[in-house]
């Protein structure tokens, strides 16, 4: 039997629904609905009522989900059996992560990893992303996970794993509606906070950018090195930065985070895991597997006290 098969049921029985189902699975309710139709044939019975207007489990549906968690529950201690018995020794795997990944979006996919392989004792760096590169080319780290700025990617490979918009980190100070979003242009004359052309030319290419497609050049421009230090540069109220989404609803003293009214959804960065070309690893091919298919996609809201994110885990089949 399709083990495939089996966890799409799950699915279906979890939510009630084939089209939330589906969304959850990463494919469409016709093809979904098809699936199910299989797995009947195979069990020779139905496991679905959909004569309801919402559906139903029959009670050979009851008694086959029982079952099939069982089965997956002993599929995946084989499986880590089987993992621990090739990588004989406890195993380590050694991450650099940069300061700008945005860790809502990829935790789920990290936390199955540890689920998934609890043999492996997993290790975290939060470091530049040129020393990353640096420490994926010298063995110090196995992967890393990564915004390219001006890293120097000699030697790696990588895999787009996350992306998130960009939205404005404004000084509290400044009384900005926290419930509307801001139109970039209304901003032409305000003081930025834009990140350092020297260090981070690349996402400085990109910061005004935006500013001329709204029509406008900064005039008044400090630079920040780091998104910690723009923070405290924004909180003291020397001008509006840009951050990402990740950001909204958080609570920074001082600064409020504000999305940008018709922002495109085409120039939302991308966050990715890397690795050394030369070096494929089956502990990081694992944990890149764990990342995508457990990636969250954050949808902007609207709360009562301003903006912030709804997340939503998109599992993907195998």
């Amino acid at each position: 039997m399709d083990v495939d098969l089996i966890r799409a049921f799950i699915v279906v029985a979890k939510n009630l629904s084939f089209t939330r189902a589906a969304d959850e699975l990463g494919t469409s309710q016709p093809l979904l609905s098809r699936a199910i139709r299989r797995l009947e044939d195979v069990v020779g019975e139905e496991l679905v009522d959909r004569t309801r207007r919402q559906i139903a489990l029959t009670p050979a549906g009851c008694a086959f989900l029982k079952e099939c968690r069982s089965i997956l529950d002993r599929i995946d201690v084989a499986i880590n059996c089987a993992r621990k018995a090739g990588h004989g020794a406890k195993s380590v795997l050694r991450i650099g992560v940069t300061e700008s990944v945005p860790a809502p979006s990829l935790r789920h996919g990290v936390s199955a990893f540890i689920k998934q392989r609890p043999e492996v004792s997993m290790s975290v760096k939060m470091m530049p992303g040129n020393v990353l590169a640096d420490a994926l080319r010298s063995g110090e780290l196995d992967a890393g996970l990564i915004l390219f700025n001006n890293t120097d990617r000699r030697d790696l490979t990588w895999r787009a794993v996350a992306r998130s918009r960009i939205v404005l980190a404004v000084p509290s100070a400044w009384k900005f509606p926290n419930d509307q979003e801001v139109r970039l242009e209304l901003l032409r004359d305000a003081p930025f906070v834009l990140s350092n052309p020297e260090t981070s030319p690349q996402v400085y290419a990109a910061h005004i950018s935006w500013c001329d497609e709204a029509g406008f050049r900064p005039k008044n421009v400090r630079y920040a090195s780091s998104s910690l230090e723009m923070r405290f540069l924004v909180s003291c109220g020397l001008g509006v930065g840009f951050a990402y989404e990740s950001n909204l609803g958080s609570s920074w003293d001082g600064i409020d985070f504000l999305p940008i009214a018709n922002y495109p959804q085409t120039d939302a960065v991308e966050f990715h895991l890397t690795w050394l070309a030369d070096r494929p690893s089956p502990l990081v091919q694992d944990f890149l597997e764990c990342l995508v298919q457990n990636v969250r996609h954050g949808h902007i809201v609207r709360r009562e006290n301003g903006f912030g994110l709804e997340w939503k885990e998109t599992v993907r089949r195998r």
